[in-house]
């Protein structure tokens, strides 16, 4: 049985992901945390996020090239809302929709299943991402300019 006792290295590496925007390796938040306290141990961190996996403070997610990296998921107020992840800036942001909850509703009803989305996460481009990033025309808009110049 693990203990439930906070220590001072477990409030400030909780700090730390609490503060942090957007995903983190352990290897990210070790270094963050020994600039503010020397002595705490690659081990420790690891133990810790292993309690806040448990705690649900944060979960596992995968990085683009597929390292394992971790994202502070914050008490939620309310169901029927999810989260946005930006897959260039690794930014999160929690959104409350109806059409969250709508679905959860539809799930129910049509499929007999209660989803919980609480955790679900979107990903793609944030606008200030999309804003920095040359846009790029979709598959259909190439196939219509191709035809387009095959007709003129």
């Amino acid at each position: 049985m693990r203990n439930n006792y906070n220590t001072k290295q477990k409030e400030l590496i909780t700090t730390l992901i609490a503060s942090t925007a957007t995903v983190f390796t352990v290897k990210e938040l070790h270094a963050s945390a020994q600039a503010i306290d020397p002595e705490i141990g690659l081990t420790t961190v690891y133990r810790i996020i292993d309690k806040c996996l448990d705690e649900r403070l944060v979960k596992k997610v995968f990085d683009a090239t597929g390292a394992v990296c971790y994202q502070y998921t914050p008490p939620c107020p309310q169901a029927g809302h999810c989260h946005l992840q930006c897959q260039q800036c690794n930014r999160l942001e929690h959104i409350d929709c109806q059409i969250i909850t709508q679905l959860t509703q539809h799930i129910h009803s049509k499929h007999h299943f209660t989803a919980n989305l609480d955790h679900l996460t979107i990903s793609g481009l944030c606008s200030r991402c999309q804003r920095l990033t040359p846009a790029t025309p979709s598959p259909s808009r190439q196939l219509h300019s191709q035809q387009d110049k095959a007709y003129a």
